[in-house]
């Protein structure tokens, strides 16, 4: 509905803005996938389109081959709000999910965000493909996206992970709080308890279902063979006193504040609280100067949403009028 609720003058003030180009984003995603591939890099380049409806056809499958061609775990964001399920139906004539299986996108090397809006055959299709399913609580509450049917996914054989989304959509991106959130809002009155999801199942999202969704053996566990990669708590922390059941405690009580060392991939990145590779004050020092400067540059920007923000606002409304289609899920109707 965007050329027709826009005004024709802030059309054409974005026209004006040079679209991407295509090519050199290809490059440089090329270049990265020889040269930080996440096998031989604790900081690796990952294949990330944002989403269906923001990439075109031909862009979407050159990343496909891409990560193919270099074994590389690929991100998506799905059917996040409902403004998505209705955009899908009118760009695709079919769901967004069925439009990136028709394209072959999906695989066992791809990871798919949010997954809100999704239909009974988008969830077959996502468990045929191999497919993972990245569950963000958090991000869909604060932004009102929904919430996730995770035990119907679940049912079907799909893999589970759990994100927090980016600092812009969430503010936090304390896991502990989304293991959290995962495990508190999936429990109703409307739903037997048997079809709750616990402590446990939270938790291997987080830990085992993340490593799945993105290809990594070596992580999710402790055990032989699989990475030095851990986080130990001080049990004189509140949250563990008495110490009743570690994990449940963990997943309903800590916050972080009990964290006392990290470990990754063999190397204590904190000890005794404090970090070890960073100097965090002058790290945030150097944050608190970068934004006094480009702090101009972001009341700008604020100012020139304001004025799109009334339009938006009508496609938006557009949206939640559209009919969508009637079998799309939710936490409640499957379970």
């Amino acid at each position: 509905f965007f050329d027709e609720e826009m005004p024709v003058h802030l059309r054409e003030q974005l026209d004006r803005q040079a679209l991407p180009n295509r090519d050199r984003l290809l490059n440089i995603a090329q270049h990265l996938a020889q040269t930080r591939h996440p096998n031989q890099h604790r900081v690796g380049y990952i294949v990330a389109p944002s989403a269906p409806q923001r990439c075109s056809q031909p862009f979407l499958v050159e990343l496909e081959k891409l990560a193919k061609t270099y074994d590389l775990p690929l991100m998506l964001h799905l059917l996040e709000t409902r403004l998505q399920a209705v955009t899908g139906q009118l760009f695709y004539q079919r769901s967004m999910t069925e439009y990136l299986a028709d394209l072959g996108f999906l695989s066992d090397r791809v990871a798919l965000q949010h997954c809100v809006w999704l239909t009974p055959h988008d969830v077959e299709l996502i468990a045929e493909s191999g497919a993972s399913v990245v569950y963000n609580p958090l991000s869909n509450l604060k932004l009102g996206s929904g919430r996730m049917a995770v035990r119907a996914i679940q049912d079907a054989g799909v893999n589970i992970a759990l994100a927090s989304d980016g600092c812009g959509s969430r503010d936090s991106l304390n896991m502990l709080s989304v293991v959290q959130a995962a495990a508190m809002l999936n429990k109703s009155p409307t739903t037997v308890p048997e079809h709750w999801i616990s402590a446990e199942e939270a938790f291997e999202f987080a830990t085992v279902g993340g490593a799945k969704a993105f290809g990594v053996a070596q992580l999710g566990k402790i055990a032989p063979g699989y990475k030095a990669d851990f986080v130990g708590y001080r049990l004189d922390a509140l949250s563990f006193v008495p110490l009743n059941h570690p994990l449940r405690q963990l997943v309903y009580a800590e916050t972080g504040a009990a964290v006392d060392l990290v470990v990754v991939d063999g190397v204590a990145v904190m000890r005794d609280g404090k970090l070890t590779q960073v100097n965090e004050q002058a790290l945030i020092a150097a944050i608190c100067e970068v934004h006094h400067q480009i702090l101009p540059a972001i009341q700008s920007s604020e100012a020139t949403v304001q004025t799109f923000l009334p339009y938006y606002r009508r496609i938006y409304d557009r949206c939640l009028a559209h009919n969508i289609d009637p079998a799309i899920l939710t936490p409640d109707n499957r379970e």
